[in-house]
Order: C-alpha cells, then structure tokens, then sequence
C-alpha cells in the first residue's frame, strides 16, 4: 500500500486492528471485524507491527518473543521460539540483551518474528524499512518474501519503498485522501483472466499475466513501469499503458 503522507496508509491498518473506530465494513476470513476490540482481532489470526516497531525496550528479546505468544494456549511455544531464533540469528544470540540496546534493524527484526510467534495467518506492517540501512532493508524484505511463499502468510504492507514493496508483492495500491486511485497486480495463472472477473473493474489496473519462460521478465518490468506511474500520477502527468499479451491493450 503505497501514498504520500497523510493518504490513509497507517489509519487503514489501525481501523482493520480495531484500534480506531470505522464506519462501512472490513470483512477478515468471512467475519465482520467492525466493532471487535485489537485482542479479538488478534485472536483471529492478524498481527500488527506497527510503524516505530513497538518493542518493548527495557524488557530482554526473549521476553518480547514470549509476549508475541501471549494469546496461544497450544504446547509449542518454546519449539517455535527456537524456530524464529534460528531464522533470525542475531536474535538468538541477543535473546538475554534489552531489546531497547539493539540496532533498529535488529529490533525491526524481532518485533517482525515477535508477530510470528502468534501464529498469524494475516500480517500489518507499517513502513518496517523506516530508518533502516538499505542492506538491512533487502534482508528484511527477503524475510517477508520467503514468509509469504513458504508460510502462506498473507501480508499487508505499508511501504515508501516501492520497488521493494513491489518486488515481494502480488498487488499495489495507491492511496489518496483515504480512497483507492490507482492499482497494480500481479497475476501468474495460465488462462487469461475470465471477462467478468471482478480485477477488471479496479479502476487505473495494470495486469500482468503469465507469461511461458518469460514470467520473471515480464513481472521486473511491471513493477518498473508500476513505479513510473506512481511517480507520474503524483506529479500529474499522463500514465503510461501497459500491454496485456493474452488480452490485448490495457489502460494504466
């Protein structure tokens, strides 16, 4: 989820956490979350690390990873606190140090491995590259890729880096005044996407289909030319248009 400051970006992620108030609905799995308080939409599988991290600094690493598991009562806590540790070394290694004393690439590390120990099947980022080392930046969004493809976590992500967020991402939105102006997707499916599809109806869409022996290509260059008009949309110039290969010309 892409925007300018004050588009809506973080107060999309507090209204989904229940934090803020709503009116309309945010539906999560089939059920309505309009009215539950942030420990019941916890309890249904979504996690939040919100922007600034969250750790809490003067308690040790391993303490915070413990209060990641707060809500499960199941018996596999401690083998799923080794499991995050051996994913992020650097934890392991400091579990018994002040998270407060950590680099704040470390601590974005642990409060992204303190959401997985809640077992989420949805995760709320909110700008987690946000004053990070840009080496820093790409191994933590290589983390959330490989959550995303091996975990099947779905992941909702407020970012400025857009061609990171891109990258790792199977849809962009753009924000404006709290309303959607603009959408990119990327679709890997064999068969052309169905005539009444509901995809088609997003409005400024860029499509990008599979495409045999040529699918890494063809998604490199839709995120190129995804980032190309945001940036002229922001600055308002005309879009440029993407080509469709299965279905013909495609506005921007």
């Amino acid at each position: 989820m892409l925007g300018a400051n004050g588009a809506g970006k973080t107060t999309t992620l507090r209204a989904i956490c229940g934090v803020i108030g709503v009116k309309g609905d945010i539906r999560f799995d089939g059920k309505s979350l309009v009215g539950r308080s942030p420990e019941e939409v916890s309890r249904l599988g979504i996690a939040h690390v919100p922007q600034g991290r969250g750790t809490f600094s003067e308690l040790t690493v391993d303490d915070n990873m413990r209060i990641g598991a707060i809500n499960r009562k199941d018996k596999e806590v401690a083998s799923d606190l080794e499991r995050w540790y051996t994913a992020f070394p650097r934890l392991g290694e400091r579990r018994k140090q002040e998270a407060g004393s950590m680099s704040g690439g470390e601590q974005q590390m642990l409060a992204l491995a303190r959401a997985m120990m809640a077992r989420p099947r949805l995760l709320l980022l909110d700008e987690p590259s946000l004053g990070l080392a840009p080496l820093v930046t790409r191994e933590l969004f290589a983390h959330l890729g490989d959550l995303n493809k091996g975990e099947g976590l779905s992941i909702l992500v407020v970012e400025q880096n857009a061609n990171l967020a891109l990258d790792i991402g199977h849809w962009g939105y753009v924000l404006e005044a709290g309303a959607i102006a603009g959408a990119a997707l990327d679709v890997f499916e064999e068969e052309p996407l169905p005539e009444d599809d509901p995809l088609w109806t997003v409005p400024n869409v860029i499509v990008s289909p599979h495409m045999a022996g040529d699918a890494a290509g063809w998604r490199e260059g839709v995120v190129e030319l995804f980032v190309r008009n945001l940036e002229r949309y922001l600055t308002g110039r005309p879009l440029l248009n993407v080509v469709d290969k299965t279905r013909g010309y495609v506005p921007s």
